[in-house]
């Protein structure tokens, strides 16, 4: 998407006055200021370690103090849960032992239903802080590895100008790691950040799509219940439209406004003293209603609805002729009057009927959005840096950068897609390694849960090998917390790795690093695309370079798995959709490219084909 360069240049003020002055080398030669840092490294002063102790002993005073106001049965299972009395052993010692303190850690890290809530998180926070402070100054060499640190980093980051390659970001992201957690050079691992730090994921959503979700028809039937200058009214009425989506400009949100355009015929029966009027009426309806989506989540705005209603009355009963004589007469001198009246109460009863579906939408996208993906990155402190959605004319565009404080973003903008397409998606590597450390670094998964995720998540086939049978032992890998999932975007090509730290087999269980990984030719083909493996699924015991029994009866193993996931051949022709979108037929590839980092992916919804008619355009 092409920006308005004001923008770009309101941005960049902006920035550069909010950036302290030790910043602006961010811009110039953070190379060399790299190979500079060696001479500035910074003892870690005892009351500062101090300082974090007291702050977690706080921080878990807190939530003690919040656990003993609870029910018995959820403060005595949030202590379990959270190692509570290990976490009182590591206020108690002179200094961490890591092992525990990771252990605690982890748990005060999971996906787990309240850990997003402030003082949990505090908790969390304390407790990495001190644990990294302590295990710092407890460091002998320290000052001798804070050397090597900086110098391995000034020799990645000029590689990483050069060739933009992955095993330098990693290797660039250990070196932050190290640093921040080492509490050395700040000012140069922000500016490392800043500017190797461009969003790297970027999607967009076109109005045909959305217009395919949202659009419909309308037919239904209401009962009229009313009262106009003193007439009771009862009776039926038929409404037909349609609604329709408009997206609106904006680089503040995404904008979009549904529109309501349509007709109601109405069978009515009055009631006014000793007369009964019989009438007709036909009202012609105009509603829209906006909606915003932002970081934060999905908003509304309330609906504006304008009504024009024309009545015909045509019979009116009564006692006795002269009564239905004057009713006629007042009937008619009040007519106008009485439909201006029936609009507006119609635009009101329109307004509130648009109010109270998007109010399901929101609560419903809201709450998926929340629970399915912010609130799981909250809880363990992976919110994006940067979450920004806008609007054009002819699509919504979403821009993040995923990167934690040791973390690079991408060096580059992305690549632009070829064709503008109804659902688009440009990532970069460092977006994948980055939310994968987010979302699986350290989490255990199981083979019952990831037949779930194929079958239920996924919808998708479970191959032979991954399904649970009686005759199969259970097994369950533990990622790793640094790059627990890692693609590679090559010319025309797909390199796919995960990383475990513990692997079980039934009874049995190994507790090293391995890495597990396949290479994938990427080809384009008239239904969709296709990825070709080169070669077999290689399975890496990262600190060994002979292996014994054990390990090559799990290597055995491993690799039966995983040429089960990452398999020889993975086909794709289209995704069949659900719901509203099911009539729209199925998406389907149209771009798959990589390359220098970024994959760049476009889908279009291909309408189904009607018997006997040949689909010329597929758009």
């Amino acid at each position: 998407m092409k920006r308005n360069p004001h923008h770009f240049l309101c941005a960049g003020l902006v920035a550069a006055m909010s950036l302290p002055n030790s910043l602006a080398f961010c811009q110039s030669d953070v190379i060399q200021a790299a190979k500079d840092a060696g001479k500035n490294f910074a003892p870690i002063a005892a009351q500062d370690v101090a300082t974090a102790k007291a702050e977690l002993q706080a921080a878990t005073a807190d939530l003690d103090a919040l656990l003993k106001r609870s029910l018995p049965d959820y403060d005595a299972g949030w202590r379990k849960f959270l190692r509570w009395d290990d976490l009182q052993t590591q206020l108690r010692a002179e200094g961490p032992d890591t092992k525990t303190a990771e252990a605690v850690l982890d748990k005060f890290a999971s996906n787990t239903a309240g850990l997003e809530t402030p003082r949990f998180s505090r908790v969390r926070r304390a407790l990495r802080n001190y644990l990294d402070l302590a295990t710092a100054a407890a460091d002998a060499k320290l000052q001798e590895t804070y050397g090597t640190q900086v110098t391995e980093l000034a020799t990645r980051l000029e590689a990483y100008d050069k060739t933009s390659s992955g095993d330098d970001a990693l290797a660039i992201n250990r070196a932050l790691g190290w640093l921040r957690r080492g509490r050395q050079a700040p000012q140069l691992v922000d500016a490392v950040q800043q500017k190797y730090g461009k969003p790297n994921i970027y999607g967009s959503v076109s109005q045909h799509f959305l217009a395919a979700a949202i659009e419909d028809n309308i037919d239904q039937t209401q009962d009229v219940n009313d009262n106009i200058l003193g007439t009771r009214l009862f009776g039926t009425a038929h409404m037909t439209g349609r609604t329709r989506v408009e997206l609106q400009p904006s680089e503040q949100q995404a904008q979009f406004d549904i529109y309501l355009t349509g007709q109601a015929m109405s069978n009515n029966i009055g009631y006014n003293g000793p007369v009964t009027i019989y009438s007709t009426g036909a009202t012609s309806i105009s509603g829209r209603k906006s909606l915003y989506v932002k970081e934060q989540g999905l908003s509304d705005s309330p609906a504006a609805a304008s009504c024009d209603t024309n009545s015909n009355i045509y019979s009116i009963a009564a006692k006795c002729g002269l009564i239905e004589k004057v009713a006629w007469k007042k009937a008619g001198q009040q007519q106008g009057k009485a439909e201006v009246i029936a609009s507006d109460h119609a635009a009101v009863r329109v307004q509130g009927q648009m109010d109270a579906q998007a109010a399901t939408l929101v609560a419903n996208a809201n709450r998926d959005y929340q629970e399915k993906i912010r609130t799981p990155l909250a809880r363990r402190d992976g919110l994006p840096r940067q979450l920004r959605f806008c609007s054009q004319s002819d699509k919504i565009q979403v821009i993040s950068l995923q990167q934690s404080p040791i973390q690079l973003g991408a060096p580059s903008d992305p690549p632009a897609p070829k064709a503008a397409y109804d659902l688009t998606l440009q990532a970069h590597e460092s977006g994948v390694v980055n939310y994968g450390e987010t979302i699986l670094g350290g989490v255990t998964l199981t083979d019952e849960r990831l037949e779930k995720i194929i079958r239920d998540d996924l919808a998708a086939e479970v191959p032979e090998e991954l399904k649970i049978t009686p005759d199969k032992d259970p097994w369950s890998i533990t990622f790793t917390n640094e790059v627990p999932v890692r693609a590679v975007f090559g010319e025309g090509t797909l390199s796919l790795a995960i990383r475990g730290r513990k692997f079980t087999r039934g009874e049995q269980g190994i507790n090293e690093p391995i890495e597990i990984s396949a290479l994938y030719k990427i080809e384009k083909t008239d239904k969709g695309s296709k990825l070709t493996r080169q070669g077999d699924v290689a399975v890496k015991f990262l600190n060994r370079e002979r292996l014994g029994a054990p390990q090559i009866a799990f290597k055995t193993f491993l690799t039966r798995k995983f040429e089960a996931l990452f398999k020889a051949e993975i086909v794709g022709e289209g995704v069949t959709l659900r719901g509203q979108l099911a009539k729209a037929g199925k998406l389907q590839i149209q771009e798959i490219s990589t390359g220098k980092g970024w994959a760049v992916l476009g889908w279009n919804l291909i309408p189904p084909a009607t018997p006997g008619v040949a689909v010329v355009d597929a758009k």
